[in-house]
């Protein structure tokens, strides 16, 4: 409802401003005087909000966010690679009698650490396939749904290769390293230890 400030002085016993919108570079003189006007007519209600208020608020929520994201993907990242480790191992130790009976007709432990290095190959190039996939969708599909004030979408490039680097150094040496514990007796221990 529109009321000339006669009519309004009339109906109201005591008016005061409770929006003002100014255009202006020098943002702290406003905020100067607005808090003149509200001590000189007493006048609590009106708020002093500036675009660079919006932009500090919106920063402080996206590093909180950021920090909430990361100890999440942290998180899932530790059990990703703690659940990869654990797979390795199982899968190392049933097949330990497999590789000394591929060793006793001929095959050499190079042959055998190639074979575990592309099978790790193999997982990284699964899983990073399925980063790439479902994963830069879900991000994408996650900030849609959020709708956040005063931010744009970027994809992670940078994040998304340093993930990827880390995994392929975890599936190539974890499949080494657990083979290299459990290699260690002879093969006519390890053949036997299933008899």
């Amino acid at each position: 409802m529109y009321v000339n400030e006669n009519d309004f002085k009339k109906v109201v016993e005591k008016p005061y401003i409770q929006k003002l919108i100014v255009d202006t570079t020098d943002k702290n003189k406003v905020a100067k005087e607005v808090k003149n006007l509200n001590g000189k007519y007493n006048n609590p209600y009106t708020q002093v909000n500036s675009k660079q208020m919006y932009i500090n608020e919106a920063r402080k929520f996206q590093s909180s966010l950021n920090i909430i994201g990361m100890s999440a993907v942290f998180i899932i990242g530790l059990i990703g690679v703690l659940n990869f480790v654990n797979t390795m191992i199982t899968s190392i130790i049933s097949r330990k009698t497999e590789f000394a009976m591929m060793e006793a007709i001929g095959m050499t432990k190079k042959q055998l650490k190639k074979m575990l290095l592309l099978e790790g190959l193999y997982y990284g190039v699964i899983i990073t396939f399925v980063n790439i996939t479902i994963g830069s969708l879900s991000t994408l599909l996650g900030y849609n749904i959020m709708q956040l004030r005063f931010s744009t979408y970027t994809y992670p490039v940078g994040s998304l290769i340093t993930c990827t680097i880390a995994l392929f150094l975890v599936c190539l040496i974890v499949p080494l390293a657990v083979y290299s514990s459990v290699n260690k007796d002879s093969i006519i221990d390890r053949i036997r230890v299933t008899e």
